[in-house]
């Protein structure tokens, strides 16, 4: 028996999935309140802590690592071919350096997948 008790459940709109092994591989929670996840194809979707509001921006690559915030609304997250800083401003996502936000391209660790490492990328959680 859990003391912890469900309180409701998200789920992400199917037309914002890839596909149906597309799972959650992070999450975080912003310095405003609100969840930030990601996901193994690369949707960093942003929700309310009531799920009343929810935000959506598509990255480039697969993602097997966490994700992390910083206190001025940046969300960072590395793919298997990119660094992102995406701006969250309270009402959208986005990567352009006039908002705040940027894409950074790397060579990426194509090497043997091993106890460490879930997949190619940066080697890394940001």
């Amino acid at each position: 028996n859990s003391p912890i008790d469900l309180k409701r459940v998200y789920d992400i709109p199917v037309e914002h999935l890839s596909g149906a092994d597309e799972v959650i591989v992070g999450m975080t929670i912003t310095y405003d309140g609100f969840l930030a996840f990601v996901t193994s194809r690369g949707l960093l979707g942003v929700v309310s802590r009531d799920f009343n509001a929810a935000y959506f921006y598509s990255l480039e690559g697969a993602v097997s690592n966490s994700i992390a915030c910083d206190e001025n609304g940046g969300i960072y997250i590395v793919s298997s071919t990119n660094m992102y800083r995406i701006q969250w401003t309270g009402s959208e996502l986005s990567s352009f350096e006039e908002d705040g936000g940027w894409v950074a391209k790397y060579e990426n660790e194509c090497g043997a997948v091993g106890s460490v490492a879930l997949d190619a990328g940066s080697g890394s959680t940001p």
